[in-house]
């Protein structure tokens, strides 16, 4: 996928004589010379040049030579720019070597390889990306951020052909360098990223390009069959303003904020289980008989992703004051732990259709209320009905 980044990304991946940024270039005097000064010591003092042996240099005339230091200046945007183009680390002729994963990332689809086909003339991390980039993974406008991981460049002045010295730019580095490992590191994740099979199509497309947006459509179509059976109860003309649909509203919120975690944690656990094969021991028990052992696959029985059913999950908290619809598939804090358990056993939508029958609902309402504060205080008084 391209884009487009601000300038001063480049000074923190490219190296350049043990310095990060983007090298600076000779300041010449009116006849095209460099021009050079003199370097001096803390006392002001010029440094000598000395040979081998520690004696100094001298010059024909037998005077001292000094140590000297090229001046010069940092690039125009437009200097910075072309330089960057002409040695493919950006433009038509670039490749792909950052990766960008947002953060929450919840899915495949949150990460992606990223090629900059152009820079633009601003600092503090600026990124343009295309319009589908929201849509595929999931982003919004309020604390999403994209975390980018870029291959690391160092450039080397070597001597041409010409007799000139010319700046080149490579990404190897020696194995004792920081960089080697993390490049290494990040080449193996963009090769999973681009790869592509005999007949050069992208092995990952299904996944990366499927939107998070689908997973979020699994909770909504299940919520929709529920109650279609049972029905919808329609709000009365100004019943958002009431005690019972505030008080209401605000355990919806207050759910939304602590379920992101238990979700978020099986969605990382089950990565982890699939690689394991993790499975509960197996005999005369129930949770054989119901066949709650498996915690390895990777669909459910229907053929849908079970991270997608994590990842709706995290969708439908994370958003929840926009639509608080998961409250309406009884998932709370009773649940959480049924629910992670059936889904990640691959029982998919018929977890919801279990635990929306009428007595887990009364219990979970039961569990619920006799947490709050209030029923925990032993000053009060409590009326039970």
């Amino acid at each position: 996928m391209d884009c487009v980044l601000s300038i001063d990304f480049f000074d923190k991946i490219l190296k350049y004589n043990g310095q990060r940024g983007i090298p600076e270039v000779p300041i010449k005097d009116k006849d095209g010379n460099d021009i050079f000064d003199i370097v001096r010591d803390e006392n002001g003092e010029p440094i000598v040049v000395k040979d081998k042996d520690g004696n100094p240099k001298l010059t024909k005339d037998g005077k001292p030579i000094y140590k000297r230091k090229q001046r010069t200046r940092k690039m125009s945007f437009t200097e910075a720019r072309s330089w960057l183009i002409n040695r493919g680390l950006i433009g038509p002729n670039a490749t792909a070597n950052i990766m960008a994963y947002r953060v929450p990332t919840q899915a495949q689809s949150s990460i992606h390889a990223l090629r900059c086909v152009d820079v633009i003339p601003v600092v503090n991390d600026t990124i343009i990306l295309p319009e589908e980039f929201t849509k595929i993974t999931g982003s919004d406008f309020d604390i999403d951020k994209l975390y980018l991981s870029a291959i690391t460049f160092q450039v080397k002045r070597e001597k041409g052909e010409d007799g000139k010295y010319h700046q080149t730019v490579t990404d190897q580095f020696d194995e004792k360098e920081d960089e080697y490992h993390q490049n290494k590191l990040l080449r193996n994740y963009l090769a999973i990223l681009m790869d592509r099979d005999q007949n050069g199509v992208p092995r990952s497309t299904n996944i990366l390009h499927r939107p998070i947006d689908n997973d979020t459509e699994l909770l909504k179509g299940v919520l929709k069959k529920i109650e279609a059976k049972v029905g919808v109860s329609a709000e009365k003309p100004y019943g958002f303003y009431s005690l019972t649909t505030q008080t209401r509203a605000k355990n919806d919120y207050i759910t939304g904020k602590i379920g992101i975690g238990p979700f978020a944690l099986n969605n990382n656990n089950h990565i982890l289980t699939m690689l394991y094969g993790v499975k509960f021991e197996s005999g005369d028990n129930i949770m054989s008989k119901l066949g709650l052992l498996d915690l390895s696959n990777d669909e459910d029985k229907d053929g849908n992703q079970i991270l997608s059913w994590i990842s709706g999950l995290i969708n439908a908290h994370v958003d929840i004051a926009k639509d608080p619809y998961i409250s309406r598939l009884n998932v709370n804090p009773f649940t959480y732990n049924l629910v992670n358990l059936l889904v990640r056993t691959g029982f998919g939508e018929n977890t919801f259709f279990f635990i929306n029958q009428p007595i887990i609902k009364q219990i979970a309402r039961a569990y619920n209320n006799a947490s709050s504060m209030y029923m925990q205080d032993p000053y009060s008084s409590k009326y039970y009905t």
